[in-house]
């Protein structure tokens, strides 16, 4: 008698777990997995005064698959040579010459506020 009250109580508690684990990793938020820059390789000299408009686009595993503009941060990797703007603006330093990495990225943030992964993309600025 006990194992008959005993059965629908345990296939009750299986069911109710059932379906809290269905909705277990189901989420509708995307994840960035790429940025990409456009143009990927600019010659400053081939811009009106010498000022690059870099683009940033997300690539993201669910749809919409991209973004463009994405917002990101900007840095050169070499600020002798040249600057980038907040709004990803790329401009020579008036005299000198080379070849800097343009690179847009987003930092995550983690747990407790740690710094998470850090998403990025490329490109290349020449200045004459």
């Amino acid at each position: 008698m006990l194992r008959v009250k005993f059965v629908p109580l345990l296939a009750g508690i299986l069911i109710v777990g059932l379906i809290g684990l269905a909705g277990c990793g189901t989420t509708t938020s995307r994840k960035l997995e790429t940025i990409t820059l456009n143009p990927t390789v600019a010659d400053a000299q081939d811009f009106p005064n010498g000022q690059v408009p870099f683009t940033a686009t997300g690539h993201f595993n669910k749809p919409p698959a991209t973004e463009t503009p994405l917002t990101v941060g900007w840095q050169v990797s070499d600020s002798s040579i040249a600057t980038v703007t907040s709004a990803g603006v790329g401009e020579c330093i008036a005299g000198k010459t080379g070849m800097v990495t343009v690179t847009g990225f987003i930092q995550e943030v983690g747990l407790n506020g740690n710094k998470g992964g850090r998403t990025e993309g490329t490109a290349q600025l020449q200045c004459p």
